[in-house]
């Protein structure tokens, strides 16, 4: 009976520790690539990001500031079409608020440029999409609200110039970046 009760104490024991360093991980992953206070207008943009990004690093505790935009899209290659959440970002002020280079398997976030049309996609996705690194996918959005004239998505054609791991599953299987121009 102690014998049984010894056991059923370390195996609690050792769930709750196990459980505890799953937790950190998760958080650890998720925080390294997602900005730890996000600052917007009640528009839900934000226009003037330069002079409000110097205000906030005023501040002692703010190490960086970067832009972003987040926003829902299909990818396609061939047959498969999945859904996804396309975040742009300028790479060098990302770099600095983000981990992101610490889960790229290849290529790299400087390959993103402004004047390329450039892409980076978890590895799971590539491997869906059946592409690699240098291959190309279709990018479908939603035309902006002042130039819809016709209702019809935007097509647009990315290089992969980047491949990531982040070990979470909801990033892994729905993320992508491009250039935020």
């Amino acid at each position: 009976s102690m014998a049984g009760i010894a056991i059923g104490i370390t195996v609690l024991i050792t769930v709750v520790a196990v459980m505890n360093g799953f937790e950190k991980e998760v958080r650890n992953g998720i925080l390294s690539v997602l900005a730890h206070a996000t600052l917007t207008e009640s528009s839900g943009s934000l226009n003037n990001w330069q002079s409000i990004a110097q205000i906030a690093l005023a501040h002692p505790q703010v190490i960086a500031a970067a832009p972003y935009i987040n926003g829902g899209a299909m990818i396609t290659e061939g047959r498969t079409v999945v859904g996804v959440m396309v975040r742009g970002i300028i790479p060098d002020n990302e770099i600095q608020v983000a981990e992101l280079n610490r889960y790229l398997s290849t290529g790299n976030f400087n390959a993103l440029l402004p004047e390329k049309s450039g892409i980076i996609l978890s590895k799971n996705l590539a491997k869906r999409l059946g592409v690699n690194l240098g291959g190309q996918v279709t990018l479908v959005t939603a035309r902006d609200e002042h130039h819809n004239f016709d209702n019809l998505p935007k097509l647009s054609r990315f290089e992969v110039v980047g491949l990531f791991n982040l070990g979470v599953r909801q990033y892994d299987n729905g993320l992508v970046f491009i250039h935020l121009n």
